[in-house]
């Protein structure tokens, strides 16, 4: 089983660890391709909903 990013002792210190304040990407949206608009869309409307409505 694989750990969750806010268990990762590596994270603890830094802010996304402190606050929770994670976004997971499946690995196709960090390819190059067709879906690279939604690799840089997704993360900005999970981290700040506010700035799409």
């Amino acid at each position: 089983m694989t750990e969750t990013p806010e268990r990762q002792p590596t994270l603890a210190e830094v802010p996304a660890g402190k606050n929770e304040r994670f976004v997971v990407l499946p690995l196709t949206a960090t390819l190059a391709g067709i879906r690279s608009a939604h690799a840089v869309g997704d993360p900005a409307r999970r981290l700040r909903p506010e700035s799409f409505r």
